[in-house]
């Protein structure tokens, strides 16, 4: 058995911590950022995604991709798991910010459990 002493054991603790700090705060930034705010309410907005989810949507832990801003402008691509009262999803989308506004260039969401893909950015047909 591997003994490690008292000094390396709290070296080796203090590291894992530092790690899971830089970790908490980059998905707690990702999930905060104004791209995945704006897509959570394109989508609950949608009646299709209402439909197949169901509303509020809650965004998951593990958001991913990248937000770069810089002052009015900015460039974000992103996976935004969601999940609804009826079943779960995740946003996918391409943005850009100029002169301080949002632009998507995609948006749009996969249904887990089935192969469906709604547009976003589309205007919803109703549901019947």
């Amino acid at each position: 058995m591997l003994a490690i002493g008292g000094g390396c054991a709290i070296l080796i603790g203090a590291g894992l911590t530092f790690v899971l700090v830089i970790v908490a705060f980059v998905f707690g930034a990702l999930r905060s950022s104004d791209p995945a705010k704006i897509a959570i309410q394109r989508a609950e907005a949608n009646p299709v995604v209402a439909s197949r989810l169901g509303t509020p949507l809650k965004m998951g832990l593990f958001v991913s991709g990248i937000v770069n801003v810089n002052g009015a402008s900015g460039h974000a691509e992103m996976q935004v798991p969601v999940t609804g009262p009826r079943g779960r999803g995740t946003i996918y989308l391409i943005a850009n910010k100029s002169l301080g506004r949002w632009e998507f260039s995609a948006l749009e969401i996969a249904l887990k459990n089935n192969a469906e893909r709604i547009d976003l950015l589309q205007p919803a047909l109703q549901v019947q």
